[in-house]
């Protein structure tokens, strides 16, 4: 058993700390105050996971940014490119230098930015989002360099019967687990008022499904 190093996203210490709106207005008024900030975090974040590679009970570093919703991306793609991704690729350096797995967290439909998350060393995107983009697009076109985690819809598992759980577990072990490079779980955090039993379905038919 390992432990998981994080830290919050990058990007989202904008809407956390001076808001979505008051951000986006930033990227037009005052793009040097974006490129600051941008600056500042992103040498906080790569300095904490420098601390965390370097032990042995860390067994992969995962970054938590949320870039997207259902429909596509939450701003500029170039602006990415330019202000962002290079604290991406500085973090995957890191994870790559100490042999650790780069897990990439993102709601949202990302199909843009794959190419960019994956020349930043990512190696495995969670949690894909069935409502936003489909598990099985994402397995064909990128799972020869990316593991796919997540793809359980949590509605299903809030509101859902027992056995859609089932099906809908087994149904991605099908689709989604060949040449391996797979990993259920919830297709975005655990909510606190999900049914227990559903999520206790699911852990147990992941494990004793047999194809």
């Amino acid at each position: 058993m390992k432990v998981i190093a994080w830290t919050d996203g990058i990007y989202e210490f904008f809407p956390k700390s001076i808001g979505y709106e008051r951000f986006c207005y930033a990227l037009y008024d005052d793009i040097k105050f974006v490129e600051e900030v941008f600056s500042e975090v992103g040498k906080r974040a790569v300095a904490a996971y420098e601390r965390y590679a370097v032990h042995d009970a860390v067994g992969a570093l995962w970054l938590a940014d949320d870039l997207g919703f259902t429909e596509g991306l939450l701003w500029s793609v170039d602006l990415m490119r330019k202000y962002l991704f290079p604290w991406y690729k500085k973090i995957g350096d890191i994870a790559k230098k100490y042999n650790k797995p780069f897990i990439f967290h993102s709601d949202g439909k990302l199909w843009d930015i794959i190419p960019d998350l994956i020349n930043a060393g990512v190696n495995a995107l969670q949690p894909i989002e069935p409502k936003s983009w489909n598990p099985v697009d994402v397995k064909e076109k990128y799972g020869d360099k990316l593991c796919i985690m997540g793809t359980i819809d949590l509605d299903v598992l809030c509101r859902g019967t027992k056995q859609q759980v089932v099906d809908m577990v087994k149904d991605h072990i099908d689709k989604l687990s060949y040449k391996g490079g797979f990993a259920i779980e919830t297709s975005n955090t655990p909510a606190y008022y999900m049914n227990h039993d559903n999520y206790k379905t699911m852990i147990e038919t992941a494990i004793n499904y047999k194809k």
